[in-house]
């Protein structure tokens, strides 16, 4: 039985999606998707970097930062709250909002 690939796309956090393209190839439809995942897969990487580093106590108002001397994102300053990183993406829903795209097979009836 022939198959058919259906690319979805959903935007930031949201999750609504839609099918954006159809493909005959899985190949194709598996390049698409990894292509255009790009820009997300970053995000992610950066917000869990973000995670690793940043320590909320929970007793005190303040946090520590395990990565600044060795993260590149780094830039950490103070504030009338204490310290805080201007880079900070430790926040999933400020740090990952670009599309995700994902595939789905489906058969092709005749």
């Amino acid at each position: 039985m022939k198959k058919a690939y259906l690319v979805y796309e959903s935007w930031g956090i949201c999750d609504d999606s839609s099918v954006i393209g159809v493909f005959l190839d899985e190949n194709n439809a598996d390049e698409y998707v990894k292509e255009h995942n790009k820009e997300r897969e970053e995000e992610i990487k950066l917000y869990e970097k973000c995670s690793k580093c940043i320590e909320r106590r929970t007793n005190e108002n303040e946090e520590t930062f395990r990565l600044k001397d060795s993260c590149e994102n780094a830039v950490i300053k103070e504030d009338r709250h204490g310290l805080y990183c201007e880079n900070d993406m430790s926040d999933f829903y400020k740090g990952a909002n670009s599309n995700a795209y994902w595939k789905v097979e489906k058969d092709i009836l005749e």
